[in-house]
């Protein structure tokens, strides 16, 4: 047999057994799945909770120096009701009207404002909470060889006031039933505020 033709038929079978040995080297996917109440979770961290009281605690500030400014004007609108004060067509009466608008505006300028800095902060914090959960779940699921991690939240029906609401709710929901056993919400739970305490933030 010539040389080229014998290079020819046993090429094909070496690629065979080089593809064979690659298979039995390369490590195969993990097939073990798991599900997490991602809803239990959120409520269950210390982390959020935490985040919760800092934020109430920004609003109790805000309430009390709104109330301030509630006295501050209700007290000027007594002295412009008051005409043994000053005559309604007088500088002063004009002075402290002026005053009092520009409080109110003021009032309304800071409600507006700190409504928005609590939205933002709380929109902040929750995404630095989600962000900080996929990393948990990722480092739990490979330290356990998990390849796939489904989310099993339970339906809330009493937020949906339509029937477009309930139907909504049913097309979105990921798995219908899991085994306990398949459930990674707890491990989850006291792996970030294990994390959270020790300041792995």
């Amino acid at each position: 047999m010539r040389p080229t033709t014998k290079l020819l038929l046993t090429t094909p079978a070496l690629i065979l057994i080089a593809a064979l040995s690659l298979g039995q080297t390369a490590t195969p996917a993990p097939r073990v799945l798991a599900v997490i109440n991602i809803n239990k979770v959120f409520s269950s961290l210390n982390e959020k909770i935490d985040g919760d009281a800092s934020i109430k605690q920004m609003a109790d500030q805000f309430q009390a120096d709104q109330q301030k400014r509630e006295q501050e004007l209700e007290k000027i609108a007594g002295q412009l009701r008051d005409d043994t004060l000053f005559k309604t067509d007088s500088p002063e009466y004009r002075n402290l009207q002026d005053k009092a608008l520009q409080m109110k505006s003021e009032y309304d300028a800071n409600a507006n404002m700190a409504q928005q800095k609590l939205l933002i902060e709380q929109r902040l914090k929750t995404i630095q909470i989600y962000r900080r959960m996929n990393d948990a779940i990722k480092q739990y699921a490979e330290s356990k060889g998990i390849g796939l991690v489904l989310v099993a939240d339970d339906i809330n029906f009493d937020a949906a006031q339509t029937i477009e609401g309930v139907t909504q709710r049913i097309a979105n929901r990921k798995v219908i039933y899991a085994h306990p056993d398949y459930d990674i919400t707890q491990q989850i739970i006291e792996k970030m505020n294990a994390d959270y305490k020790l300041g792995n933030k």
